[in-house]
């Protein structure tokens, strides 16, 4: 099990700052540990986008850059590099910032492409080992992941959790998604100016209350396999620009299937599809999920075979296409550079 531990600090200190903490299993007991404290620091004005900034004479609130926390990378016998390359891309494109992943053992093509974008300063990786009683060994981590999934996706808190937290003093919104998945905002240049956009209304969703909130759903829609598109000038290795049709299936929503955008202002506690603990206490539920047509997150996975036969059972996402001519150069220079194509 994975547990969230709180240690309010006292009211007479709530003006200093802890540099590292001990955590100890009895009061008074001998501290044999000291972890350092990270994301205590104030953000500063340089977390919003150059000359996107709060106006105060239109009173505009500052349009926020966007981070994403990644997923811990385990991928040893399996060589996702180019794919990782174009989701890399894809994600520069679309305005976000920076990219956090935590990584434990990879193959070499996909440690390759880390240490590329760790050098640019687009990607910040922090190395991830399991805790006891788990076996930091690559073949029994890929037995481990395909039986005990359910042991795994509580694992998946401790480490979204981490990453969010120990950044939340650099960016204001992080949102998890994987190198499968990526944001889709078919009405807005950037993420972020969507973002901007949305929270900024006078009430982030219709019925509601304008107050602080806490995060928003994008919900899933599948670019399945056996869409890929028959357009000849995309390069083979761009998987998801070739994927660019969508399947229109209808499933049942859950929050399962959507992925989150956290607010850090008020962000204490995180899983993979949704924000479990907010900082003043229980959170009041501020969570908000967005009509599809506004915003998305495109899934690339699994096939929709003969659901997908009909002819308004797919439709194209141009929003997805209008990064070819920014994307496409972007990743062939990569790709040549270290060598894997």
């Amino acid at each position: 099990m994975v547990f969230i531990l709180t240690c309010r600090i006292p009211k007479n200190n709530s003006h200093l700052k802890p540099l590292a903490v001990s955590l100890v299993r009895r009061p008074c007991e001998r501290a044999l540990t000291l972890l350092q404290v990270v994301g205590s620091m104030e953000r500063d004005n340089s977390t919003a986008i150059a000359n996107g900034g709060s106006d105060q004479r239109n009173n505009r609130p500052p349009i926020w850059n966007v981070a994403v926390c990644g997923p811990a990378l385990f991928y040893y016998h399996q060589d996702i590099s180019v794919r990782l390359v174009e989701w890399l891309e894809l994600l520069r494109a679309t305005g976000v910032a920076k990219v956090f992943l935590s990584e434990t053992d990879v193959h070499p093509n996909i440690q390759k492409v880390l240490q590329y974008y760790v050098q640019e300063g687009f990607v910040s990786v922090t190395k991830f080992t399991y805790p006891e009683p788990y076996v930091n060994e690559p073949n029994t981590r890929r037995l481990w992941t395909m039986l005990k999934r359910n042991e795994m996706f509580t694992m998946e808190n401790m480490y979204f959790t981490d990453c969010a937290l120990r950044h939340m003093h650099e960016y204001r919104l992080i949102a998890h998604i994987d190198p499968d998945e990526m944001l889709i905002v078919p009405n807005h240049e950037t993420f972020p100016h969507w973002v901007a956009n949305r929270t900024s209304r006078r009430s982030v969703t219709p019925g509601k209350e304008n107050g602080q909130w806490e995060s928003l759903h994008l919900a899933w829609y599948y670019h399945n396999d056996d869409l890929e598109t028959s357009d000849a000038s995309l390069p083979k290795y761009m998987w998801m620009l070739r994927h660019s049709r969508r399947s229109l299936k209808a499933y049942r929503f859950s929050f399962g299937t959507t992925k989150p955008v956290f607010n850090m202002d008020v962000t204490l506690g995180v899983n993979s599809h949704m924000l479990i603990a907010c900082g003043f206490g229980y959170c009041r539920g501020q969570n908000f999920v967005i009509p599809r047509k506004e915003a998305y997150v495109a899934h690339f996975k699994l096939t929709c075979g003969d659901d997908c036969k009909p002819a308004n059972a797919t439709e194209e996402e141009p929003a997805l296409l209008r990064y070819n001519a920014k994307v496409i150069p972007a990743v062939t220079q990569v790709l040549q550079k270290l060598q894997l194509i």
